[in-house]
């Protein structure tokens, strides 16, 4: 897709587009520069109201990654489904204040993996079964309103959501488990000041470790301090107080 274009279909179980078995890559991207699309990379592209099934090869949709611009500047995806890649990525999103809302993707290798960029809002998203990480954050200053995933398809110590970007904010994430879990949402080493509030998971039998686990608090040197302030975890309430003064962390938990 050139920058500035919109792919409408008709609704998410009303318009399918069906991947060619043969076919290999990233079956919806922006032009690259050599293809005629300059500089604008992902500027302007909006997907709504589509489903797109996959043949096991390569990724769905990959947007802002293509060496111009980012998604951004009144740019996203509205109702859109992805599955059946079974061997890529759901979706890749670059965004740069970007928006989405209703994105699905399941029975993927990844589920959706938010690449870069930040300061994007994301409302309703799922990812269910997919067989490694249901959501990879790896943008900054993201929020995300009503993520809900579904482990019908992975096991272990994988985390379901996995972020490695600083400063973001998950509102009522929600989980299912079809197996054991290890830890749900993970906070990688190196990355901080992630929040997360009002979230809920239904072991349907199962277990796991933590809802919300951190590797490390790196709280870093200088102006760099880099906390997890707030989780909730198995009906504990849980805040982190910095003190600037020692470089101490303190918890406080309410039951």
């Amino acid at each position: 897709m050139y920058a500035n274009t919109t792919l409408q279909g008709i609704g998410m179980n009303a318009s399918d587009l069906v991947r060619d078995p043969a076919a290999t890559g990233v079956a919806i991207r922006e032009k690259t520069a050599g293809e005629g699309n300059g500089a604008s990379g992902g500027t302007g592209i909006w997907l709504r109201d589509f489903k797109l099934t996959g043949n096991a090869s390569g990724d769905g949709i990959n947007l802002g990654n293509q060496g111009g611009a980012q998604l951004n500047i009144n740019a996203g995806l509205d109702n859109v489904f992805v599955n059946a890649f079974t061997n890529g990525y759901g979706m890749i999103l670059n965004g740069n204040a970007s928006y989405a809302q209703q994105i699905w993707s399941n029975n993927n290798q990844y589920g959706i993996k938010f690449s870069g960029g930040g300061s994007n809002k994301w409302y309703s998203v799922r990812a269910e079964g997919n067989t490694s990480n249901n959501i990879l954050v790896q943008d900054h200053n993201n929020r995300f309103y009503g993520v809900h995933c579904e482990e019908n398809a992975n096991a272990g110590a994988t985390p379901t959501i996995e972020v490695s970007g600083n400063n973001n904010t998950f509102y009522g994430p929600s989980f299912s488990l079809f197996f054991n879990r290890t830890n749900i949402m993970v906070l990688k080493v190196g990355w901080g000041r992630m929040t997360v509030y009002d979230a809920q998971v239904t072991l349907n039998g199962h277990t796991m470790s933590n809802l919300v686990y951190a590797e490390a608090f790196a709280k870093g040197s200088g102006a760099t301090k880099d906390v997890v302030p707030q989780w909730v975890d198995i009906g504990t309430y849980s805040n982190f107080i910095y003190n600037s003064a020692t470089g101490d962390l303190t918890e406080i938990t309410v039951p």
